[in-house]
């Protein structure tokens, strides 16, 4: 739009009244329909849009409607086009459409373009006052309410002729300077197609959302990967000049440190370069051993680290960006920060929960980093000490996200917090997340399916796919989760055997791939941690795990797992075990297929180098140890010998029956690593299990010779124990089970349907349909 067209949309107000012949259904009936469609005074952008001004709410242009309800109720449709903070008035239009005209349900329409929020907080959607919200974009993608900011002003500051250059440009005025979680990210967008020319929408081209689905996160100036030779929780002892002691802003510049499942962000304190120590801000760092975190760690925010393309820093102290880039002629064109660190809010309170409310093909895009947790040096797992997503609902009832795309944030995407209920999100993308997907931290009621998660851990690194705690009525079915640095899914969050948080979830139909890429140690495709009364995961396809270390499992039962029935899934490839349950009881590991498993590394973005080649532990694995079941349960009184509560060994009071299952092992993976089927730290760790009707078979291995039971490898302390099948079947387990090859109708570890003669259907065996799995629909 022309500044001239733009200057005359501001001053023609015009209202026109349209009646609308409807015919409804197989009802026959006509009914006259009134609606109003109010239309936003557009923005005339000169660079950066500027919001309204207050009493600059531009009045209603009327016109026709394209919804009728069942009772022919007239149906608000407010239309919003692109600018700042236009969907905050359009909310508060919507309460004055109730309060005045006792209209339930209001319509918004978000045009193609930015939406931007201006300032710090997020457009908040709450109060009594509110009709029932269908928040609405065109076409997928086309309207993206937006944190971002655009840099401009780019100069070069340096030519270094082949190895690069640096530009620089002032900090926008919209960035908080001494906000550290805004100085953390920044993302490129001009490095591909630029035909769409200039437009209004702030980015500087017309098709917004385009721009912004191929947005490109830069990296924050930083040191390769260093290694400590000393920690305790609040220092380091570092290698030779690894770490200065005069960094330019030296208050800003932190450590990411590497513990087993989670990785931290920690100021420097100080560095005392006689001893080689970093004394940290926080002193809770959890140091870990060879194959846990490593001793890795790196420096960050530091201007000296300034030296690849496609790097950044802010500079607080003179209020300029830099920007390393290819050459001198690489020039940044459209280069983006985030402000908020969220983009919405939807809270009410216990007794008035906000009701209602659906966003419908709208993207969110670009949250900054949540400074208190930079601060604090938040390191919890599954990046759950964070408290503020893209999208955060806390006391929300039926608000649902359909259709939507969440992309470039500083933490999770979305947020089902305390008191939600009847909650949804479905056929929705999430990626390039500063943590992970979602969190559903509390209510009831939740539907999570269909959606697409992948590129996360960018910020956090811990952060997953999908972690809940404290939820009931649960489902997560039909999901791609993908190319993340921890866990998959991530049910339950109560260790032991103590009363549980969650409880009738179901974990169905996702495909889980790609997780850990080398960076953390401990997950797994799909977690599960406490008791889990009526909890199921079924026809689930898990592929390709690799942590760090230790801890690349497939469907991973951790500590007082409880009543989980683990039921028709596939793993392939993943470098531990298939199944591990670390401590448990009571759970059901039934008609699983675990084909190639346990493989060892593979080089990964996050590790290069090989630690465990060609086996990590073995197919299926427990850290259980001995009890006696008939007289240790967790339902009765503890005593003596039966120590099944909080502050006990209670791996004692553990349980499982494993039945129907197929594992395999081809002889390109079998040969090399001479995995065994089961394994255990310690000699009696499956006492209490119960193994039936199971069908091993690895692949050029004579089942005779072959001590693949009961092995006792993984605890280097003993020396080792294993059983052959015979052996294993003497002692009084797998008694109907069998080693033979369990034909699978194709060789290439693709397609698990086994032939009609194949030995396991003669045993129980259910086929395991995965035609429906991941999303039901294509997601743009």
């Amino acid at each position: 739009m022309t500044a001239t067209a733009a200057t005359a949309a501001t001053t023609v107000a015009t209202t026109v009244a349209t009646t609308v012949a409807t015919k409804m259904g197989n009802k026959g009936k006509v009914t006259s329909l009134l609606v109003f469609i109010l239309l936003l005074k557009p923005a005339v952008a000169a660079g950066i849009p500027r919001s309204h001004g207050p009493g600059q709410w531009p009045g209603p242009t009327r016109a026709r409607s394209s919804e009728v309800g069942e009772s022919d109720s007239l149906v608000p449709v407010v239309s919003v086009p692109p600018g700042p903070d236009n969907l905050v008035h359009a909310i508060a239009y919507a309460k004055t459409l109730k309060k005045n005209e006792n209209v339930s349900t209001v319509r918004i329409q978000l045009q193609p373009g930015l939406h931007t929020i201006e300032g710090h907080k997020p457009v908040q959607i709450q109060g009594p006052d509110l009709p029932t919200l269908v928040i609405e974009g065109g076409s997928v993608g086309s309207a993206v309410i937006s944190g971002g900011v655009v840099v401009q002003g780019w100069e070069v500051r340096e030519d270094m002729g082949a190895e690069g250059a640096i530009f620089e440009a002032p900090i926008p005025p919209q960035l908080n300077a001494s906000d550290i979680g805004q100085r953390l990210q920044m993302w490129r967008m001009d490095d591909e197609d630029d035909s769409h020319g200039g437009g209004d929408d702030g980015i500087g081209i017309g098709a917004a959302g385009d721009a912004i689905h191929r947005a490109r996160r830069l990296t924050l100036a930083r040191s390769p990967v260093l290694h400590y030779t000393e920690a305790t929780s609040s220092a380091i002892v570092f290698e030779g000049q690894d770490v200065s002691d005069n960094y330019y802003d030296m208050a800003n510049v932190f450590l990411v440190l590497y513990e087993r499942w989670t990785s931290m962000m920690n100021l420097i304190t100080s560095v005392d370069w006689w001893s080689s120590t970093v004394f940290l801000s926080v002193p809770t760092f959890s140091t870990s051993d060879w194959d846990g975190g490593g001793s890795r760690y790196y420096v960050q925010n530091a201007l000296e680290h300034l030296d690849e393309p496609d790097e950044f820093y802010i500079d607080a102290l003179l209020g300029k960006i830099l920007l390393f880039t290819k050459s001198v002629k690489d020039i940044p064109k459209r280069v983006v920060v985030a402000i908020p660190n969220q983009l919405i809010t939807i809270e009410g309170n216990p007794t008035q929960p906000v009701r209602n409310v659906s966003f419908v093909n709208v993207s969110f895009a670009f949250t900054s980093v949540e400074r208190e947790c930079v601060i604090s040096g938040c390191h919890g797992q599954g990046a759950a000490d964070l408290t503020t997503a893209m999208v955060h609902l806390m006391y929300a009832t039926d608000v649902h996200f359909h259709r939507c795309t969440f992309a470039h944030t500083g933490q999770y995407a979305v947020y089902l917090n305390t008191g939600t209920v009847n909650c949804s999100v479905t056929h929705s993308r999430m990626y390039d997340l500063g943590g992970g997907g979602l969190v559903v931290a509390g209510g009831m009621g939740h539907n999570i399916s269909d959606n697409q998660i992948t590129d996360g851990g960018w910020v956090w690194q811990m952060g997953m796919g999908v972690l809940t705690r404290s939820v009931n009525e649960l489902t997560v079915t039909h999901n791609e989760v993908s190319f993340l640095r921890q866990t998959g899914i991530s049910i339950g969050w109560t260790w032991g055997y103590g009363p549980g948080d969650s409880a009738n979830i179901e974990v169905a139909y996702n495909h889980v791939h790609d997780i850990g890429l080398g960076f953390l140690s401990d997950m797994g495709c799909i977690y599960t941690l406490g008791h889990l009364p009526n909890t199921r995961i079924h026809h689930n396809l898990c592929q390709d795990v690799q942590s760090f270390g230790y801890g690349g499992w497939g469907y991973y039962l951790d500590e007082g797992s409880r009543d989980v029935v683990l039921e028709s899934n596939v793993a392939v490839r993943t470098k531990c075990a298939g199944v591990n349950q670390h401590y448990g009881t009571d759970n059901i590991i039934r008609n699983n297929i675990l084909y190639d498993v346990n493989v060892g590394d593979v080089k990964t973005p996050g590790r290069s180098y090989i630690m465990y080649p060609g086996r990590c532990d073995e197919v299926i694995v427990s850290d259980q140890t001995e009890r006696n079941i008939s007289t240790c349960d967790p339902n009765k009184k503890p005593s003596a010998d039966c120590c099944c509560y909080p502050g006990c060994d209670m791996a004692m009071c553990s349980s499982a029956t494993v039945d129907t299952n197929i594992v395999y092992l081809s002889k390109s993976r079998n040969m090399r690593n001479q995995s065994s089927f089961q394994g255990a730290r310690w000699y009696h760790a499956f006492d209490n299990f119960t193994f039936d009707k199971n069908v091993y078979f690895a692949e050029g291995r004579e089942p005779s010779l072959s001590r693949f039971f009961n092995d006792s490898s993984l605890n280097q302390h003993e020396p080792r124990h294993a059983m052959t099948l015979f052996e294993w079947q003497n002692s009084g387990q797998d008694a109907a089970s069998v080693w033979e090859n369990p034909q699978f109708v194709s060789s290439n570890g693709t397609n698990f349907t086994v032939s009609p003669e194949s030995p396991a259907l003669k045993l129980g065996f259910q086929q395991i349909d995965l035609t429906r799995l991941g999303p039901r629909s294509k997601l743009s």
